[in-house]
């Protein structure tokens, strides 16, 4: 009987959360659990329904990164930048997905049972849609993370130095070129995590590295890292370019941040 552990470690995550984080640790498990009840509730309902998965991913992926940032940011210039970056970013990141899970031609191997279920119209449930799906809100996390990180970084340069956008541009890129390194290869670890089993097993076969390498369930998360990571690069540039735009035009103008 798990339940008591598992139960014990979400008291303590929380308890965690809010004395390191303050109100704003209150404020993200508060979003965490808006997160966790839109998935359950609505997003698994719907594709069960028949509701193409792609489609309602990026409008949940949207819908989470909207009220996750105006939970912890607040209605503020910060919160508008991130908000905008992490939607271009998730936007890239769908349209990247969708021309590679096409490409590599991923089947039903890596969804296991559910490739058999039948939706309400008697059709079985799209494998290749339900992966679609599940790379983009992969990714909207981790986007969050870099877009919120460097709109505020970008904040904090044009209140003490008072650039101008290309000034705000050259300096935010510096620490933005640090942070996405780190932060891919958290996504990496991440998904090795994740598939850690399968992968042992896939490897202990003892086959041609080339051949291991081709296999879905390899291949899948070799695909989703480095289309997250794709997403992930290129969002930081373009929330760095509305930053120093937005808050360089405020520090050349001399206004104070409200």
């Amino acid at each position: 009987y798990r339940l008591p552990v598992m139960g014990l470690l979400v008291l303590l995550f929380a308890v965690t959360m809010i004395l390191v984080g303050g109100w704003q640790g209150l404020r993200a498990l508060v979003a965490l659990g808006l997160t966790v009840v839109l998935v359950v509730k609505l997003f698994i309902p719907l594709i069960l329904e028949g509701v193409p998965p792609v489609p309602l991913a990026v409008a949940l992926a949207a819908g989470v990164t909207v009220t996750t940032v105006l939970l912890t940011e607040g209605f503020t210039r910060v919160g508008g930048v991130a908000i905008a970056g992490t939607i271009g970013g998730l936007l890239i990141t769908a349209a990247l997905a969708g021309l590679t899970v096409g490409a590599a031609s991923f089947g039903e191997v890596v969804i296991g049972q559910i490739a058999y279920f039948e939706l309400p119209s008697g059709e079985l449930l799209d494998g290749g849609a339900v992966l679609l799906a599940a790379i983009i809100l992969g990714a909207v996390g981790v986007l969050d993370d870099v877009t919120v990180t460097q709109a505020a970084t970008v904040d904090e340069l044009a209140l003490k130095k008072h650039h101008g956008p290309r000034g705000l541009w050259d300096r935010a890129m510096r620490i933005g070129r640090s942070h996405i390194a780190a932060t891919t290869n958290t996504l990496f670890m991440a998904y090795v995590g994740a598939g850690l089993p399968a992968i042992i097993f896939i490897v202990a076969v003892a086959e041609p590295p080339l051949l291991t390498l081709n296999r879905e369930l390899l291949g899948l998360e070799i695909v989703r890292t480095l289309v997250g990571s794709i997403g992930i690069v290129l969002a930081m540039p373009l929330t760095t370019l509305i930053a120093a735009w937005v808050f360089g035009r405020r520090s050349s103008a001399g206004v104070s941040d409200g």
